[in-house]
């Protein structure tokens, strides 16, 4: 009662999740919250967040994968896109960098898998590594040509593998090696080039580590011989001939 014999009524202190509206307490709507009793007003949910029920007291983040950049969402949205995933902030959706990459509905961004790169951002899908080339860590933007005298015969390898002895990889990038040809040796395994067989040797077959040498009573006076000559009746063999 006021001095002057007035009755007054005075306003409700509403609880939290409610507002006043006129002289009344109402529940928060969607997309609303009111953490403390005795607050005029709701507040609206800021971007990130959401609220899906009314009278709410807080806000609720978005679920990983999801986003909402508007205030005062009931719901939040999925990126929606390939090559993308939710911000720190779930405020919006960000593209994958390079080296990773996310398919429509993960939840963030993934490394590509050794063997396979993802050149640049945004990508849905990672690339394998082609023929003659490879990538042995995760999260790489490009593939390294295998150096010479080593392959890589099949997409997606992570490491590249040196020529056995008898065959060469003479240049760089290349799927599969070389074999020497007759008269031609490899003794090394990763060799970039096949050698002659010496004078006293000889290399009959393809792809040989060695050339062999000649038989007592045979000759071969030219290098890179595919075989050794007998000696002319009446004649021998001069001299001893050095292996290869």
């Amino acid at each position: 009662t006021s001095v002057t014999g007035v009755q007054t009524c005075a306003l409700p202190i509403c609880k939290a999740g409610y507002e006043l509206v006129g002289v009344k307490c109402q529940a928060c709507d969607l997309g609303y919250f009111n953490a403390a009793a005795g607050v005029a007003s709701c507040a609206a949910c800021a971007p990130g967040t959401f609220q899906s029920k009314t009278g709410a007291t807080v806000c609720a983040a978005c679920a990983a994968g999801k986003i909402v950049a508007r205030t005062a969402a009931s719901d939040c949205d999925t990126c929606g896109r390939t090559g993308a995933e939710p911000n720190g902030a779930r405020t919006a959706c960000v593209d994958c960098p390079a080296g990773q990459y996310a398919l429509d509905g993960y939840f963030r961004c993934k490394k590509c898998a050794a063997g396979t790169i993802a050149a640049d951002s945004g990508a849905g899908t990672c690339v394998a590594c082609e023929q003659g080339a490879v990538q042995a860590g995760r999260g790489a933007t490009e593939c390294e040509d295998c150096a010479p005298g080593t392959i890589a015969a099949r997409d997606s390898m992570t490491e590249c593998v040196a020529c056995a002895p008898g065959t060469i990889a003479p240049d760089a990038k290349l799927s599969e090696c070389d074999k020497c040809g007759l008269g031609e040796f490899a003794s090394v395994s990763g060799g970039t080039a096949c050698l002659e067989c010496v004078p006293g040797h000889f290399g009959p077959t393809l792809a040989a580590p060695e050339c062999i040498k000649c038989k007592p009573g045979t000759v071969s006076k030219l290098p890179a011989s595919v075989a050794c000559e007998k000696c002319p009746s009446g004649k021998v063999q001069a001299t001893e001939q050095d292996e290869s």
